[in-house]
Protein backbone atom coordinates (compact mmCIF):
# COMPACT_ATOMS: atom_id res chain seq x y z
CA UNK A 1 0.00 0.00 0.00
CA UNK A 2 1.55 3.82 -0.57
CA UNK A 3 0.61 5.67 2.04
CA UNK A 4 -0.71 9.21 1.48
CA UNK A 5 1.14 12.67 2.31
CA UNK A 6 -1.82 13.64 4.02
CA UNK A 7 -5.63 12.97 4.65
CA UNK A 8 -8.48 14.67 5.95
CA UNK A 9 -10.63 13.41 8.87
CA UNK A 10 -13.74 16.04 8.79
CA UNK A 11 -12.27 19.04 8.82
CA UNK A 12 -8.87 18.22 10.07
CA UNK A 13 -6.27 17.91 7.91
CA UNK A 14 -3.89 14.94 9.19
CA UNK A 15 -0.03 15.52 7.71
CA UNK A 16 1.73 11.90 7.58
CA UNK A 17 5.49 11.73 7.95
CA UNK A 18 8.28 8.59 8.45
CA UNK A 19 10.57 9.47 10.99
CA UNK A 20 13.56 8.04 12.40
CA UNK A 21 12.28 7.90 15.98
CA UNK A 22 9.30 8.89 17.91
CA UNK A 23 8.56 12.12 19.80
CA UNK A 24 6.76 10.15 22.56
CA UNK A 25 7.68 6.87 24.11
CA UNK A 26 5.68 4.57 25.79
CA UNK A 27 6.14 3.68 29.45
CA UNK A 28 6.39 -0.20 28.70
CA UNK A 29 9.52 -0.73 27.93
CA UNK A 30 8.79 -3.93 26.15
CA UNK A 31 5.65 -2.08 24.27
CA UNK A 32 6.43 -2.45 20.68
CA UNK A 33 5.75 0.83 19.46
CA UNK A 34 6.00 1.70 15.66
CA UNK A 35 3.93 4.69 15.44
CA UNK A 36 1.84 7.86 17.31
CA UNK A 37 -0.36 10.12 16.07
CA UNK A 38 0.17 13.73 17.39
CA UNK A 39 -3.52 15.28 17.63
CA UNK A 40 -1.85 18.67 18.39
CA UNK A 41 -0.20 18.84 15.36
CA UNK A 42 -2.98 16.87 13.37
CA UNK A 43 0.18 14.71 12.30
CA UNK A 44 0.80 11.00 11.74
CA UNK A 45 4.44 9.40 12.28
CA UNK A 46 5.76 6.10 11.08
CA UNK A 47 9.19 5.17 12.19
CA UNK A 48 10.81 4.38 8.95
CA UNK A 49 12.30 0.87 9.77
CA UNK A 50 9.88 -2.20 9.30
CA UNK A 51 8.53 -0.77 6.20
CA UNK A 52 6.53 -4.37 6.18
CA UNK A 53 4.45 -2.96 9.24
CA UNK A 54 3.92 0.85 7.34
CA UNK A 55 0.55 0.13 6.20
CA UNK A 56 -1.20 -1.98 9.31
CA UNK A 57 0.96 1.29 10.96
CA UNK A 58 -0.57 3.91 9.35
CA UNK A 59 -4.79 2.35 9.54
CA UNK A 60 -3.97 2.05 13.53
CA UNK A 61 -2.58 5.72 13.71
CA UNK A 62 -5.53 7.03 11.19
CA UNK A 63 -8.03 5.13 13.80
CA UNK A 64 -6.47 6.96 16.50
CA UNK A 65 -7.35 10.46 15.15
CA UNK A 66 -11.04 9.43 13.67
CA UNK A 67 -11.86 8.45 17.48
CA UNK A 68 -9.92 11.46 18.24
CA UNK A 69 -11.79 13.84 16.33
CA UNK A 70 -15.39 12.20 16.76
CA UNK A 71 -14.54 12.55 20.78
CA UNK A 72 -14.54 8.75 21.31
CA UNK A 73 -11.58 9.83 23.95
CA UNK A 74 -11.92 6.50 26.28
CA UNK A 75 -11.87 4.26 22.71
CA UNK A 76 -9.01 5.62 22.03
CA UNK A 77 -7.29 4.27 25.28
CA UNK A 78 -7.91 0.98 24.21
CA UNK A 79 -4.85 -0.22 22.08
CA UNK A 80 -6.48 -3.86 21.70
CA UNK A 81 -9.52 -2.27 19.76
CA UNK A 82 -7.20 0.75 17.46
CA UNK A 83 -5.33 -2.41 16.49
CA UNK A 84 -8.23 -4.62 15.48
CA UNK A 85 -9.87 -1.75 13.45
CA UNK A 86 -6.85 -0.42 11.69
CA UNK A 87 -5.90 -4.37 10.69
CA UNK A 88 -9.97 -4.44 9.16
CA UNK A 89 -9.21 -1.01 7.61
CA UNK A 90 -5.88 -2.37 5.90
CA UNK A 91 -7.24 -5.63 4.86
CA UNK A 92 -10.08 -4.05 3.32
CA UNK A 93 -8.10 -1.17 0.99
CA UNK A 94 -5.61 -4.32 0.37
CA UNK A 95 -8.43 -6.67 -0.84
CA UNK A 96 -10.45 -4.15 -2.61
CA UNK A 97 -11.70 -5.64 -6.31
CA UNK A 98 -13.23 -3.14 -8.61
CA UNK A 99 -13.26 -5.63 -11.25
CA UNK A 100 -12.41 -5.40 -14.69
CA UNK A 101 -15.95 -4.79 -16.56
CA UNK A 102 -16.06 -2.77 -19.56
CA UNK A 103 -19.00 -0.51 -19.36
Amino acid sequence: MKIPKSFQVLDHNIKVEFVDELVNQPDDEEAVVLGEALYLQQKIHILKENPEQHSRTFWHETVHHILHVLGYHELNDSEQLIDQLGRCLNQVYCTMDYGNKKS
